[in-house]
């Protein structure tokens, strides 16, 4: 929860009475004097770091030829070391975004260092091979640091890595199928760095593998993922449910694991639907199944859990639309899209308010 929000959490339990007026003006001031946060100069910081590193790196690339080999393994070296260096020296001084931003400028030279010393040198090897190594650079340095930026730096190099080793034509040789031990390092890196954020990319970035897999694999064998995907969300989001702080304690998601996990079911659906096609009977079956998995999803934890509540509006939504058009548009003519579509879309909001006036009934309830 942001400070702004929270501030307001403040504001409402002392007007309903269930604190003091004492208690919420120490909790405010509370709220307000933490060190943390984003603020303007702190942001602009980090942009100016992003942007003198873009720079320096530009200048190297441009003048590459002209400098000295030994000149240039110095620069790249000493751009390397700096980050880490300034950064610290940033942080120490309570410019914790602006030391975030000196680490990612070096992580920045070092992928740069990577790209350029191949060239010089003419390193045989794949772009996907130096991201990689990049990746593996990256998280080394989080760890030393125990920078929160530089693990979901090297989290989102490891995405790109499987982005570039996917084939979409079938199944790939060089498909790495040790990925998923990959994601669980940069979890325990994720857990050492105590970064909730780089945790919920962690699950981001398995889902993606998911995909990536999908479409590397033939129809039965993406059938397969798809169906495993979906149900291994349904798993997620009944635990964070049923059992919300086992699952916190395990996954320590920061309240999140519902969300993500509607993610993965949303993910699963869309492979489902791909596949079917034009099969009418099974895309109905999985429109079907979504607008089941939305309204359980709404149902169990959208009155307390907002962004659950939102992605289950939006999968409904887009599955009514769905088996509306597939029982009903083939009957249609091009001339009545718009009608049929504004009809479908009426529905939806009809059904959501109804469900949404039922969802505020229980929290209201449980607030009592």
């Amino acid at each position: 929860m942001n400070r702004s929000r929270l501030l307001k959490e403040i504001d409402d339990w002392a007007g309903r009475g269930l604190i003091d007026a004492a208690i919420a003006e120490r909790l405010a001031n509370d709220v307000k004097t933490r060190v943390g946060g984003f603020s303007f100069a702190s942001v602009l910081g980090l942009l100016a770091s992003l942007l003198l590193g873009a720079a320096i790196l530009t200048f190297i690339a441009a003048n590459w030829e002209s400098v000295p080999r030994l000149g240039r393994l110095g620069l790249i070296g000493a751009l390397i070391a700096a980050g880490p260096l300034i950064g610290a020296v940033l942080e120490a001084r309570g410019a914790r975004l602006a030391g975030e931003g000196a680490r990612i400028v070096g992580s920045a030279a070092y992928g740069a260092g990577i790209a350029l010393v191949s060239q010089m040198y003419h390193i045989s090897g794949d772009e996907a091979s130096g991201v990689l190594f990049w990746c593996v650079g990256t998280a080394v340095a989080a760890a030393l640091t125990r920078s929160k930026a530089l693990t979901i730096a090297a989290i989102l190099l490891a995405a790109a890595f499987l982005s570039m080793k996917t084939n979409l034509f079938g199944i790939s040789p060089g498909f790495p199928w040790w990925y998923p031990a990959l994601l669980a390092v940069l979890w325990a890196l994720a857990i050492w760095t105590d970064s909730i954020g780089a945790r919920r990319l962690v699950v981001l970035a398995l889902i993606h593998f998911g995909l990536h897999l999908w479409i590397d694999s033939s129809s039965s064998s993406g059938m397969i993922v798809a169906l495993a995907i979906l149900g291994l969300s349904v798993v997620m989001f009944a635990l964070s449910v049923l059992r919300p702080v086992e699952t916190e304690t395990a996954l320590k998601l920061g309240g999140a694991s519902g969300f993500l996990a509607m993610v993965g079911f949303a993910s699963a659906l869309f492979m489902l639907h791909w596949h079917f096609g034009d099969a009418v009977g099974g895309m109905l079956v999985v429109g079907l199944i979504g607008l089941g998995g939305a309204i359980g999803a709404l149902w169990s934890a959208g009155a307390h859990d907002r962004l659950v509540r939102i992605s289950a509006y939006v999968m409904f939504t887009v599955e009514v639309i769905l088996v509306y058009f597939i029982t009903v548009g083939g009957l249609i003519g091009t001339a009545a899209f718009f009608l049929s579509a504004g009809v479908a879309l009426a529905l939806a909001a009809f059904i959501i308010l109804r469900l949404e006036k039922r969802v505020a009934a229980r929290a209201s309830e449980a607030s009592r």
